[in-house]
């Protein structure tokens, strides 16, 4: 990830100006942020809970833990006519396959079908959304508290655009063929077809998901995502004020990230290469960028990376200490920097050595290093 995303805004125009209390504007791949306002606020989520509720099913599915074809009994707790909000209209001791649950989850946004897939996976909805917050931690959501599957309202359940977002981006990147359900248009159950509520889909080009969400305290919401050209986006709006207008700042940001940004590899992040070190028991040590090199950037100009390295580098080097860097520019513009750091350490040298290195660096100096300056 660039080392300094705000020097992205000067090599590209502004983002969008959006109506939404809250929102993001990440890329898939690389994780990029290119837009964001209150990204890390505390916000009701509504339904887009259901995000992480289907992403535990697709992992239990992925881990054999569940089977698509598998049933389950629908509890008392989980019946329709039981629940509030949105609903798959599952009746008290069918049994409903995962399949269908899940669906009913992720097209129809049911309400009933998040607390049978969390009875199914954890005997209740309580231990189910201790397994959501467990999962939030792993994912690095830091403004994220679960306390069901469903997003009806509780004080105790919030989490952030850029939360949302993590958790998207990661059933995108992990369970790309089970994702694909989010961009089904219609789901029918119990003899009732139910159309998913996300407005860009068949709207937006390339848009595939991703969730809507609505009450009264989280306003209106809506995680979305969309792929062109092998490039995807994600994108969270929280808070607008109506769900034209949820669809319409959502399309705003995905527009821009594919208008003014693309992925490009501009280094390689597996290659090392030997640096001279002076008044050390070896004369070289390996060395190699601490960051992958695909990177977010704007389209046009086309950035440049170049290596610099840390002149002299002197002895003791530790792995991992930092010896040179990467600057990424652009027409002129700085864009990033990313260290590029030690592979091995490389002990002090003895006495004579260390004498031998001071007269060099004395009379010849290091300009061997300059030939070094090159994209790495």
């Amino acid at each position: 990830m660039l080392a300094n995303p705000a020097g992205v805004y000067a090599a590209a125009p502004p983002p969008p100006t959006v109506a939404a209390e809250s929102y993001i504007l990440m890329d898939a791949e690389t994780g990029e942020v290119l837009a964001e306002k209150n990204a890390d606020l505390r916000l009701p989520p509504a339904s887009l809970t259901k995000i992480m509720s289907a992403h535990l099913v697709f992992n239990a599915l992925r881990d054999g833990i569940l089977q698509m074809e598998q049933t389950t009994v629908v509890s008392r707790r989980a019946w329709a006519a039981k629940v509030a909000g949105s609903k798959t209209f599952i009746e008290v001791g069918d049994e409903v396959s995962v399949r269908d649950l899940l669906y009913g989850v992720i097209v129809q946004s049911g309400n009933d079908a998040a607390i049978a897939l969390a009875e199914a996976l954890s005997g209740d909805e309580a231990a189910f959304a201790e397994w959501m917050n467990l999962q939030a931690r792993e994912l690095n959501l830091t403004n994220t508290n679960f306390t069901n599957a469903t997003g009806l309202p509780d004080k105790n359940l919030y989490s952030s655009a850029r939360d949302i977002a993590l958790v998207t981006r990661a059933t995108v990147n992990e369970h790309p063929l089970l994702y694909k359900i989010y961009a089904e248009r219609e789901f029918t159950y119990n003899n009732i077809t139910q159309k998913n509520r996300n407005n860009l889909l068949g709207a937006l080009e390339g848009a595939d998901g991703v969730k809507t969400g609505y009450t009264k305290a989280a306003g209106f919401c809506l995680a979305s995502s969309a792929a062109r050209g092998g490039q995807r986006f994600v994108a969270v709006v929280m808070k607008a004020k109506s769900a034209r207008a949820r669809a319409r700042a959502s399309a705003k940001l995905l527009n821009y990230g594919f208008s003014f940004f693309r992925n490009r590899r501009l280094f390689d992040e597996t290659k090392t290469r030997e640096l001279p070190v002076y008044k050390g028991e070896r004369d070289a040590v390996r060395a190699k960028p601490s960051a992958a090199g695909l990177m977010t950037v704007p389209r046009t100009p086309v950035p440049r990376a170049v290596f610099y390295p840390r002149t002299p580098l002197l002895a003791p080097v530790g792995e991992g200490d930092t010896v040179g860097e990467i600057r990424i520019t652009a027409g002129g513009e700085a864009l990033a920097t990313v260290a590029v750091v030690a592979a091995e350490s490389v002990g002090e040298a003895g006495f004579w050595r260390k004498l031998a290195d001071d007269i060099k660096l004395e009379l010849l100096g290091h300009g061997e290093e300059r030939r070094l300056l090159a994209e790495w």
